[in-house]
């Protein structure tokens, strides 16, 4: 049975059985203590917590997860993933246990299911939950000798929850375990499914949520009995495929198959670097489909750990140039039926990855270039090499520590000292512990849970501003530091959330509104307005007179100018958006964004700088459709109709099953919650101020619209005069004589470098006259006096043309720079003499690096002040080389 049916099979199944079928969430959780959804049950977390009403007590879904918990071991092992597909079905208050478990085991085991034999399964349960197994014995007659009673560890979630924690959310589970035969596990008669050997693999776990657990273990059973099922497509895949591993079945083996075409080498001959690379191909593919872009930090820092762990396991198959690339198609193939944003967004991802396989390629040979410079030669063949610096170059470069290895033991070390590098891996992730505020559990209470709680109750914090800017409510609560509060008084910070607002949050790149709350003797100010759960308006406020509290009409009041701003640069960005597609072409999408009162920052796709006349270009568009004063409407549709409409959904956002589609004539069609103009020619001219690069593939245009504008234009305007009256012309002859005054400094540079060149040829006679002769070599040791690279580069020409033997190091600061050369005739080279590791340990000295060829290196360095002692060190190596 094919994947997609099984997939399918699962989500219409329970269905049948009341369940509303949901959409998977992206990998990127809304819970902030979360780095990635990790698991099936993650966007239901507020359902569970009975924080938010869930659209229905049934739901199922097909949910794509991603953990990095146990990333060494993917490939080595039949069923570790980074990426994975979670089938779920979950209750919240409403069916239990008997149901839960009558249903798993009717879809498994049914003829028109999944139709796996009964024989071939196992139970378990935990040990102290008899109606479990009662229900699995009485109910659906599974004999006693396949159901296992297990502990807490392996049969409770979260595991050992009631001895070790976390409190929240918590209960029994009972986990459904496939058999292929003693011919494939250890051959143990007693061999179990706690046994680690591959027999027993694990397809089904439900998770009873009865109990809440409170500090000292202490289980309270939770008003409403909650279900979670998860089961792992790719684990049920290899069953009903027959496959060994999970990577030998249509979930993988596409993408293998074109790692094959790629590579030229066979997966049967070594399987594991296919794996891996198969497996992290498909979490970062995902990842980025999810606005998620490789960095040092965040899900940037996993996505890109992964990548390059990928990249890696290409070079053992002789792959030294970007690949993984190519082989995206064949995700998009393989799982784009029902996740149809990697389709949409291929070429995209591919430039992504692309990028980030060639600059891992230069961090590597840079991270070699540091531990050679670093390390130096070993003087023990048993000394270990320092394995800070093996831990710096993995962390700064991306060095793994098996590369690192191989390069020292190059320099002649016996390998790294793991005891250093592991302690200071240790001291990196607490310090990644303590600056984070993403733990992992999926149950450690969050700080927008205070908001969710004093806004669901009453649906409060709605939002009304599109078409008011004043409006009178009520406060529905108070928030201070987290936590609810009766009152708030003069000069007290507060967070308020009213019933209505006609203030937008900072969303979707947006600026949130500010302005004031009033009352009848009380008045506080608005700094800042916040969303929560993308609907629920929270207003960050100072009070300057009076005092506040729940229940207390209010009015609200937005800043007009500032909101009328805002609005002027939120539809110059659409419009700007639709420009770019038409100059630069269908792949320059948004990729992120910022609208506030003085600028719109817009970021987007493209792979090279956009020129100077393409500026101009997208800038005139722009004012056209702001100078024809074309109508912006906006209307609420379902996301399917919109999208058909062709209504641009932008990168990496999240939107429900109704979207708010802001259209500007045929030009622009966005999916968008932000404020706008009613009229195009509300915008006022808009300017283009600058437009550079920040990333792979990624490019960022800033820019001004209305009043911003005029006053840019009329600042640039002033400048221009300034300088006309300066250089004593007109405003129209300024570019000419800007052109004469470039070309006069261009000839004066010229003649003094001119200059600068004939004084270093009568240094270079005068070092000649001054050099010492060992044996018949001329040794040149010199600190240069303001003397550049090129004056430096012609000293070392004059001296080889007139010495047959020489050996040369020079050493000079230039406007701050400091450099040194090395440099060897012929003969010496054939002696053994080598200018690039001479440059090394020159300018190591003076707190620099450096590489070269044999005959002639270069370097520079950090501590003008050490030039004397690096010369001198330089010295001292090449007369021990030619006394020798």
């Amino acid at each position: 049975m094919k994947s997609q049916e099984i997939r399918e099979k699962f989500l219409a199944f329970y269905e049948s059985k009341g369940h509303l079928r949901h959409p998977s969430s992206s990998l990127v959780p809304e819970d902030p203590t979360l780095l990635t959804t990790s698991a099936g049950m993650v966007q239901f977390k507020p359902y569970f917590l009975a924080l938010k009403k869930p659209p229905s007590t049934r739901l199922t879904t097909s949910q794509k997860c991603l953990r990095a918990k146990d990333i060494e071991e993917v490939g080595r092992t039949p069923r570790h993933h980074t990426f994975f597909e979670m089938l779920g079905n979950f209750s919240f208050g409403d069916y239990f246990k008997e149901e839960a478990i009558t249903w798993a085991w009717e879809f498994l085991t049914g003829n028109e299911h999944l139709n796996i034999s009964p024989d071939r399964l196992r139970i378990s349960v935990y040990k102290d939950d008899q109606e479990a197994y009662d229900i699995w014995r009485d109910k659906i007659g599974i004999p006693g000798e396949k159901i296992f009673r297990f502990g807490e560890s392996e049969n409770f979630w979260p595991a050992s929850a009631p001895s070790k924690g976390p409190n929240g959310p918590c209960g029994p589970c009972s986990e459904i375990f496939y058999d292929f035969g003693s011919e494939r596990g250890c051959g143990r008669p007693d061999c179990d499914p706690s046994c680690d050997c591959n027999r027993h693999i694990e397809i089904w776990n439900l998770v009873f949520m009865q109990y809440e657990r409170h500090d000292g273990g202490k289980l309270t059973p939770l008003p409403n009995k909650n279900i979670d099922t998860g089961s792992g497509l790719e684990r049920v895949a290899s069953v009903l495929q027959g496959a060994l591993t999970n990577f030998e079945t249509d979930l993988f083996m596409p993408i293998i198959k074109r790692l094959e075409d790629i590579t030229g080498k066979k997966y049967e001959d070594n399987p594991v670097p296919f794996r891996v690379i198969a497996d992290h191909l498909r979490g970062s593919a995902f990842l980025i489909c999810d606005g998620v872009f490789p960095s040092n930090e965040g899900r940037g820092y996993l996505l890109r750990k992964i990548l390059r762990r990928a990249a890696l396991n290409g070079r053992s198959l002789g792959l030294e140039t970007a690949f993984i690339n190519q082989a995206v198609d064949a995700v998009a193939a393989t799982l784009g039926v029902h996740y149809p944003e990697i389709q949409e967004k291929l070429s995209f991802v591919q430039n992504i990855i692309k990028k980030e396989e060639e600059q891992f390629s230069e961090a590597l040979t840079q991270g070699r270039n540091f531990l050679s410079t670093h390390m130096g030669n070993a003087t023990d063949k048993n000394e270990l090499a320092d394995g800070h610096i093996a831990f710096t170059a993995y962390d700064t470069y991306g060095l793994p520590l098996e590369e690192t290895e191989s390069i020292v033991f190059e320099l002649g070390y016996a390998g790294v000292n793991r005891d250093e590098f592991n302690a200071a891996m240790a001291e990196q992730r607490d310090r990644s512990r303590k600056g984070s505020k993403m733990d992992g559990d999926v149950f450690v209470e969050d700080a927008e849970a205070v908001y969710r709680a004093a806004s669901d109750d009453k649906d409060a914090g709605v939002f009304h501003g599109y078409d008011r800017i004043s409006e009178d409510t009520t406060i529905v609560s108070l928030v201070v530091d987290g936590k609810s509060v009766d009152s708030v008084s003069k000069g007290g910070k507060v967070d308020v959330i009213t019933e209505s607002t006609p203030f937008y949050g900072e969303m979707g790149g947006q600026i949130g509104d500010t302005g004031e709350i009033t009352a009848p003797g009380a008045h506080a100010t608005v700094t800042d307005t916040f969303v929560v759960e993308g609907k629920i308006m929270i207003h960050r406020c100072e009070v300057v007179d009076g005092s506040f509290k729940p229940g207390d009409a209010v009015t609200l009041s937005v800043d007009t100018s500032r909101r009328d701003n805002i609005m002027r640069h939120h539809t110059a960005t659409h419009l700007l958006h639709a420009a770019l597609r038409t100059v630069l072409g269908e792949h320059a999408a948004q990729a992120g964004s910022f609208v506030g009162p003085d600028k719109l920052r817009f970021d987007f796709t493209h792979n090279e700088q956009v020129t100077k006349e393409q500026i101009q270009q997208i800038e005139d568009i722009v004012n056209a459709r702001v100078m024809a004063c074309e109508p912006v409407q906006s209307e609420v549709k379902d996301i399917a109709s919109a999208k058909k409409e062709g209504a641009m959904a932008l990168f990496g956002e999240k939107y429900g099953s109704e979207v708010r589609v802001v259209s500007i004539s045929d030009f622009s069609k966005e999916l968008c919650g932000g404020t706008h103009v009613h009229n195009t020619g509300f915008i006022g001219p808009v300017k283009i101020v600058d437009e550079r690069a920040i990333g792979s593939n990624m490019r960022r245009i800033e820019a001004l619209a209305g009043p911003r504008a005029m006053e840019f234009i009329n600042s640039r305007l002033g400048t221009l005069s300034e300088a006309a009256a300066s250089l004593r012309v007109t405003e129209e002859q300024l570019p000419h004589a800007v052109k004469n005054i470039a070309a006069e400094k261009d000839a004066l540079n010229k003649e003094l470098n001119k200059l600068k060149q004939a004084k270093a040829l009568e240094e270079a006679a005068d070092f000649m006259a001054a050099a010492e002769q060992i044996n018949d070599t001329t040794l040149v040791v010199q600190q240069l006096q303001d003397v550049d690279r090129n004056g430096m580069l012609s000293i070392y020409d004059d001296i080889k043309v007139k010495a047959k033997s020489y050996a040369v190091i020079l050493g000079a600061e230039h406007q701050g720079k400091v450099m040194f050369l090395t440099a060897f005739s012929d003969e010496l080279v054939e002696k053994g003499l080598d200018a690039g590791k001479l440059i090394k340990d020159v300018a190591q000295v003076a707190g620099g690096g450096g590489g070269g060829k044999k005959h002639m290196a270069q370097a520079g360095a950090k501590d003008a002040s050490k030039i004397p002692d690096a010369l001198e060190k330089g010295r001292t190596i090449v007369m021990q080389a030619l006394q020798a």
